[in-house]
Order: structure tokens, then sequence, then C-alpha cells
């Protein structure tokens, strides 16, 4: 180690290089290397090499290319990596890149076999177990026969340590021009794509019974597939890319609800591929995807979000037991997820116009991001929760127009139509939104602190919700900077209010309407005379809660009506009845 520093600090003086060059001889060299016990002292060796460029430096070439092949623990090891591109700088000086490239894909295709092998002996030994034989789609054949690597044989955990080396080493090789050019022009990328398509569906389908699942081959996969339609300007193969992924993934989120045992780990495992799989679907919006594939990201973000969701309830109800530091690792991936959600969010909300508005799935989405904000806020506490915000606020204003876009697909609602106003929420998978109902208490529960009656029958809140009420705050002062969002938010938020009144959930019913008439609009500064949309849901909502507080016997549930029933009448007198007054009075005239 101790030489090859002198000889590197030496190759750095441009007098010394030429006398370097011609002392390094064929012998020298292969015992400095041999010498170099360690990885990093072998990294020196190949920096002292690109820097003078001896003529016997041939000697290294294969010395060089085991080394990259059996590099482990790479993608956590800073130092490892800083070698590793010693090395490729050398194969990239000496005109080696080509040949150190060919080795990958056969080593990628050594674990790919193992893959498929440990695929077919579990698949054997279920139908042993189950007594009859199960047909199970693979989503790409290996010949293990034709493929098999010559050398002595390995264990398949042995190959696949080295397998993730290798993705690893292509990624990084992918972000530098010089050697993305070197990658993209490998005689068998197809191949290493193929080997890296079968891993890739290995890790997600068992990741939830494997710890040792890396998420770097999906990376690795992605990536190269996403170079590879540029290249060619091929949109199907990318799209082919996408729904390979997601369809796996998404298999792996409807069995895990069904799971009597999941671990922290599986679920970081889960979170880590899913990460990487959002992050592929905005790298790929570069190219201009279909609606269809559009549509089929929307929705797998939002079975990604659920799927977050469930997990959190179950770690604040003790069956999921994260240590803190792995808890630190998995959420800073679950914030880039939110980043990548409210990107997909903005790039589908871009790419609309009135004539082609986002699917309801944009609206669903942004409903399910504000319910994650509550979620992480509610199960992981506040500390977690204002982690999420410095990522929310960023997002905000297109969290909020994707709220708008379901008023952009339809007309002005007729009296008829809207009698059937949970219509906003109706392709909603998840249910009715948590952020909704929590708004609600959250304005129930300030009044009640307000007053001075100390009655036991109190709403109780199970948190502070401290980041929420700041999402609050932040979105009413988005709201009241634009009249046109402000109305198609105001209107949805409207058709919340008469989800509750259906349901007789009159909390609900008066807590959005606290915040609506209240919070967000100023009755008394006349705002609400030119919001046509938020004027149609009050002009329909009002004489069902009449209706409702006549038919209501005296208690609780009257009072929640009579006070809903007192923040809406001043709109109802004031824009809606008095203009009914006028046309029937325009009508009594004509006659």
């Amino acid at each position: 180690m101790a030489a090859a520093n002198i000889c590197s600090n030496l190759a750095t003086e441009t007098k010394c290089r030429s006398t370097l060059k011609d002392e390094l001889t064929s012998k020298k060299l292969v015992s400095l290397f041999a010498a170099a016990k360690s990885g990093q002292a072998q990294a020196s060796v190949c920096n002292i090499v690109s820097s003078v460029h001896p003529d016997a430096a041939g000697v290294l070439r294969q010395e060089c290319i085991k080394l990259v092949g059996k590099c482990v623990g790479i993608s956590d090891n800073k130092e490892t990596q800083a070698q590793v591109r010693l090395v490729h700088k050398m194969m990239i000086s000496c005109g080696w890149i080509d040949y150190m490239l060919e080795e990958f894909p056969k080593l990628l295709q050594k674990t790919a076999n193992g893959c498929a092998e440990k695929c077919d002996t579990e698949r054997t030994r279920d139908n042993m177990l189950s007594g009859k034989k199960r047909k199970v789609k693979h989503g790409v054949k290996v010949s293990v026969k034709s493929n098999r690597t010559s050398g002595k044989k390995t264990s398949f955990s042995d190959d696949y340590t080295v397998s993730v080396s290798i993705a690893w080493q292509l990624k990084d090789l992918l972000k530098h021009s010089d050697t993305c050019k070197a990658v993209m022009g490998l005689k068998s990328l197809e191949s290493a794509v193929n080997a890296l398509k079968v891993i890739s569906e290995f890790n997600i389908m068992e990741c939830m019974q494997c710890d040792y699942i890396n998420n770097l081959h999906v990376v690795a996969y992605t990536s190269l597939s996403h170079r590879m339609s540029v290249k060619n300007h091929d949109l199907k193969n990318l799209e082919k890319t996408i729904e390979h992924v997601v369809n796996c993934i998404e298999k792996v989120y409807a069995a895990s609800a069904s799971r009597n045992k999941v671990t922290p780990c599986s679920i970081a495992n889960m979170v880590k591929l899913s990460t990487s799989i959002l992050n592929f679907i905005i790298d790929s919006s570069t190219l201009n995807r279909t609606r269809e594939c559009e549509q089929r990201c929307l929705s797998f973000t939002r079975k990604y979000v659920g799927f977050i969701m469930l997990n959190l309830r179950q770690h604040s109800h003790g069956l999921l037991e994260f240590k803190e530091e792995d808890l630190k690792e998995t959420f800073l991936c679950l914030k880039s997820s939110f980043t990548y959600a409210a990107k997909l969010l903005n790039l589908v909300l871009t790419s609309s116009s009135e004539s082609s508005p986002p699917s309801h799935e944009a609206h669903n989405l942004a409903n399910d991001l504000f319910d994650l904000i509550i979620s992480v806020e509610e199960h992981l506490g506040s500390k977690y929760g204002s982690l999420v915000f410095s990522a929310a606020k960023l997002w905000l204003p297109d969290l909020i127009l994707a709220l708008r876009s379901l008023q952009i697909q339809k007309p002005l609602p007729s009296p008829s139509s809207l009698s059937s106003s949970s219509s906003a929420f109706g392709k909603t998978k998840f249910g009715f939104p948590s952020w909704l109902s929590i708004l609600a208490k959250i304005e129930i529960f300030d009044l009640q602190e307000s007053e001075p009656d100390d009655a036991d029958d109190k709403l109780t809140l199970s948190s502070k919700f401290s980041t929420f009420r700041k999402i609050v705050e932040t979105t009413v002062e988005h709201l009241r900077n634009n009249q046109s969002v402000l109305d198609a938010v105001g209107a949805f938020l409207l058709s919340g209010s008469m989800v509750g009144l259906k349901k007789k959930d009159y909390e609900l019913l008066y807590g959005v309407l606290c915040f609506v008439c209240v919070k967000l609009m100023k009755h008394e500064n006349a705002e609400w005379v030119d919001l046509k949309l938020m004027l149609e849901s009050v002009r329909q909502l009002y004489p069902l809660i009449e209706a409702a507080v006549n038919e209501a016997e005296s208690g609780d549930e009257k009072k929640l009506l009579e006070s809903a029933r007192s923040l809406v009448e001043p709109v109802w007198r004031c824009y809606i009845h008095e203009e009914m007054k006028g046309n029937m009075e325009t009508d009594f005239c004509d006659c």
C-alpha cells in the first residue's frame, strides 16, 4: 500500500511520469498488483496505470476484470465505490471498457439462472405440499442449460451478491456520458437487460420473504430499459417495462394484505422497490407516454400509498416493531416516494387540458396523499409529520389542482345529479378520504376548546395534527389567491359535507361546513357572489339540511344539524333564495 501511494504521488508529477512509465514493466506491475492485498491498494495501482499509461499495462486487464466482478457490499460502502470507480477509470483510459462490460451479462445471467432454479424448487415443493400442480406465470423464460458460466460452482447467495455489485456499477456507469455510451453500445446489452429482468421479478416477488433482497437490480433494469427506449425511440418497450414491474409489485401488495406475519425488513424492501419503480416512472416521462400508461401509473401509485398506510397502522398498533434506525432509513424512501407521487400528479396535470382532462385517478391520488400526511403524523408522531411536511409543502399547489380536476371533468351539476353528491367519492378506491373526516373533527375540537363547557362527551383527537394544520393553513392561502380553483375545491369540500348528511355523520357535515364557511370563505365580505359551483352545492345542500332538522328529534344530532344550517343559511338567503324569489317575480310579471 505504501509503495502504491508513493507511485501515485509520483504519477501526479509530469516530469516523473515518463520515468515511471519506463520503470513499470510487466513483471513489476504484476508484482505490485499481487502485493496489493486490499481493495484500496489494488485501486491505487489502477490509478497509477490510468495516470502513467505504461506499455505493459495489458498484463493487468484480466486481474482488473476479476476485481470489478467480485467486489461485494458496494451499494452501502462509499470507500468501495470510490475504489471501483478508479478501476473503471483505468479501464477507460486503457481502452478496455468493452472487455469489462462483456463480463457483466455473463455474471448477471448466472444469477438469473439461480433465481429461476430457486423459483422452480419452491414451486415443486409447493406442489408436493398441496398435492396438485399449480401453474405459475413467469415474465421471462430463462434457459438454465444454455447459459451456464464455466468455472467452479458457487452458491446462489454468492452469485446474488456479485450481481448486486454489477447492478450498482451499471447504474453508476449510466450517469456519465462516455461510460453510458459504452454501456449502450454493448453487443450483449439485451442479454444483460433480460437477466436483470428475471432478477428484478425475483426480487419483487420474493421481497416479503427474503431479507437479503436488494433494489439495485430493479434500478439497473429500468434505467437500461429507459435508455434503450430513448435511443431507439421505442415507447412500446418502455411501457412494457412499466407494466412488467408494476404488475409484479401489485401482486405482492395484494398478497401482503392477507399475510399473517409481515416484518419490518420486508416492509423496508417493499418501500425501496416501490420507490425505485416510482422514480423510473418519473424519469420515463421524457418520452410521451400514452394516456393508458399514465392511468396505469396513477393506479399503481395509489395502491402503493394504500400499502404504506395499512402498514403504518400496523406499526402504531405494535404489529410491526421497527428499530429507530431502520425506521429512519425506510422513512427517507417514503419521503422520496411522496415527492415522486406528487411529481407524477404534476406531470399528469401539465399534460391535460379542458378537452383532455386528467382522469379521476389524479383527483383520488391527491386525496390519498393528503391521507398519507395524516397517517404519518398519526402513526409515527409529530417528528416524522414535520419531515413529510417539508416534502409536501413544495407540491401542495399540485395536490390542490388535482383536487380541483374533478370539476373540470363535468359540467355544472343539475339538481337531480347533485342529489348523488357522493359522486365526488364514488371512484375513490380506499373509501371516503380520511383527511376530510380529520379536518371536520379538528374544526369541532377547536370550537369545543374555545367554549367554557367541560362536558365529558367532548370530541377527542388521536393526535394534535400540528403538521396537518399547517397543510390546511397553507392550502387556504393558496385557494384564496385563485377564485376559480377556490370555487372547484370548495364545491368538492361541500360534496364531502353532503356525504356526512346522507350517512347521518353530522360531525362530518358540521365540521366541513365550519371550515368552508368560517375559515375558507367570509360571507360578510360578499366573497360568494361569483362562486357558481359552490353556490350550486349550497342550493342543493340547504334544503336537505332543513328537512333533516325538521325530522330530527331533540338531542346532539339536532343540535349539530341546526348549527350546520346556521352556517349555510346566510349564503342561502343572500345569494340563492333572493335569486329564486326574483325569478318567481319575473315569471309572475310575464304572466
